[in-house]
């Protein structure tokens, strides 16, 4: 059971994050199990936290772990309503370096989504974060579900991308437009790329059903 950490231990344990003291953090996480599943008065657990720290490496690593006794998944407290994943919160949040840490755990649910309906991905496509699209559809270790089944064409990243491009044309940010545009080419070429896998794949099996009957038709012969 979750619980609000007190201002006093909430800033013990973010101090540790924030210093990056593993050694100290582990022995801190052991001897206050609460700690682990608590959060903090922002609704964020200290999984969440370490996401945005500058220098998470060394503290995010040992959180997000496979290991860890934390649900690389949990959610961000909010009463009465889904709350964020940290994946979420470092794809809002444009921290690549947070999400490549986050989806090196295979438990990592890529494809989870905020309580407005969008994936990492669709999150990362509305900021225009280039380097995020890139780490999710390189670093995923699950495939990403790029076309969700709402009718929300917002949920769509292809349909969210070319829509910011629309809308950004208008007010003539080129910058902006060339990263969307990237995204765009981005995941039209992993879209595809997983096509010419599944051929492949199918390919693969025909041959397999063929060589299995063929041998067993020989094994039949007197």
């Amino acid at each position: 059971m979750s619980r609000e950490l007190s201002t006093e231990e909430w800033e013990n344990v973010t101090n540790l994050i924030h210093s990056a003291d593993v050694d100290a953090l582990e022995s801190l996480l052991k001897e206050n199990p609460d700690f682990i599943t608590g959060y903090g008065p922002n609704g964020y657990n200290i999984l969440h936290y370490a996401v945005l720290k500058d220098n998470k490496s060394d503290a995010l690593r040992y959180l997000a772990s496979p290991d860890s006794a934390i649900d690389v998944n949990v959610r961000t407290f909010r009463a009465g309503n889904l709350g964020d994943t940290p994946l979420l919160v470092a794809s809002i949040r444009g921290e690549a370096e947070g999400v490549e840490i986050l989806l090196k755990n295979p438990k990592t649910d890529v494809n989870l989504k905020s309580a407005s309906g969008n994936t990492a991905l669709v999150l990362a496509t509305y900021g225009a974060e280039v380097d995020i699209v890139k780490v999710i559809l390189k670093k995923s270790l699950s495939p990403v579900d790029l076309f969700s089944e709402s009718e929300n064409p917002d949920e769509n990243p292809i349909i969210c991308a070319e829509r910011q491009v629309t809308l950004y044309e208008g007010i003539r940010d080129e910058e902006k437009i060339e990263r969307w545009k990237t995204i765009i080419s981005l995941i039209e070429g992993y879209e595809s790329n997983r096509e010419v896998e599944g051929d492949l794949v199918n390919k693969v099996s025909g041959l397999d059903v063929s060589s299995s009957s063929e041998s067993d038709e020989e094994e039949g012969e007197p």
